[in-house]
């Protein structure tokens, strides 16, 4: 059977994505035996995005068929892990991923320059029961995902290779000639802060993984809003955003996801964000004098600091303010002239606790 699977990615055609998932590999199904997979990709020209790079989809299915739009033949997606270190959970039960640079890396704009001119990139991949290990390096960039396959996950557990605004060709793989056992790729059990918790005006978060707590929406007003809190990073965190995040939302019932829900920006305490339905956005970042490197600042909110948030709107606009242990952040972001719901803030993280949560207006 290693052989056959060996077959299939030597004899794998060029994949070309424009949006992401728009080309994939075949099904690659995992064993017990780490597969090792190595291709070229070059990302193209006009990509400006980390993640216009290549991921890797963990899915079910009947036959190893990817549909990803109408889930026929019985289609599970667990996870993405994406060459920029970062993933994205499924239907997974678990899904925990690390991520760390080697010498050769020095930046995120010179290493997506880098994958267009093109660059070799490495996937290890192995199942054991309900356990998962996908670890991806490319350009010093280097992200290990673990994930936990619910009951009905299935017999045969696959990976494809696809991404966006890239091109991956060149495949070649082989496999480990020992055998992994369940313990060797479990997830790890993260060590929640010792630290004893206020409560606030709203429930503290335990943010143990992306995306996996939130507070409820706190609508934004004309009257500015001032938000404190305390904040502590896991001790397993490693990257500098494993801290607390803003995100602008408008949804009926005010809650992350929720009905009639639209996203409008994150906003990352590392002086980092993004639009996703704004009109328009800008982020700004200012620092203490006393601040001194990334490393020191991860280092401090291991140790627990505390954080402020305001927000106002002016007519259209919102400006959001945020600061954690001397860096500033301040956001501007104006909403769609259609936008008929109240524009709201939520707060959220990564690999960090956040407690006695103020409102103050």
């Amino acid at each position: 059977m290693l052989d056959e699977i060996a077959k299939i990615i030597s004899d794998m055609d060029e994949i070309c994505c424009g949006e992401f998932g728009e080309q994939c590999s075949k099904g690659i199904l995992l064993t017990d035996y780490p597969l090792f997979i190595t291709y070229q990709n070059v990302s193209m020209k006009d990509a400006d995005q980390n993640w216009d790079t290549p991921s890797i989809i963990l899915y079910a299915s009947d036959d190893g068929t990817i549909d990803r739009a109408e889930l026929t033949h019985n289609y599970k997606e667990f996870c993405i892990t994406r060459s920029d270190a970062y993933g994205i959970k499924g239907v997974a039960k678990d899904y925990q991923f690390d991520s760390y640079r080697t010498g050769q890396w020095s930046s995120w704009e010179d290493w997506l320059d880098k994958n267009k001119e093109g660059m070799t990139c490495q996937v290890m991949a192995v199942r054991c029961g309900q356990y998962v290990m996908i670890r991806m390096e490319s350009g010093g960039a280097v992200i290990t995902s673990r994930t936990v396959l619910p009951k009905d996950a299935g017999e045969n557990i696959y990976i494809a290779i696809t991404g966006e605004n890239c091109a991956m060709s060149d495949f070649s793989s082989f496999y480990d000639i020992e055998s992994v056992e369940a313990g060797d790729i479990a997830p790890i059990v993260l060590k929640k802060p010792k630290v004893k918790q206020k409560k606030g005006d709203l429930p503290n978060l335990d943010c143990t993984g992306w995306w996996v707590a939130h507070t409820e929406g706190i609508p934004i007003t004309e009257e500015p809003m001032h938000i404190t809190f305390h904040s502590i990073s896991y001790p397993e965190a490693r990257e500098n955003w494993n801290t607390p995040i803003v995100i602008l939302f408008s949804a009926l019932d005010r809650i992350v996801n929720g009905i009639v829900y639209t996203e409008y920006s994150i906003t990352r305490s590392d002086a980092y964000g993004w639009r996703e339905c704004a009109d328009t956005f800008t982020c700004e970042a200012q620092y203490a004098d006393d601040w001194n490197s990334w490393e020191e600042w991860l280092e401090d909110n291991k140790k627990g600091v505390e954080c402020t948030v305001t927000a106002v709107r002016d007519v259209d606009t919102i400006i959001v303010t945020q600061e954690n242990h001397g860096v500033t952040v301040t956001t501007y972001m104006d909403i769609p002239i259609d936008a008929s719901l109240p524009v709201c803030l939520a707060i959220s993280g990564e690999l960090c606790s956040i407690s006695n949560i103020r409102i103050n207006r």
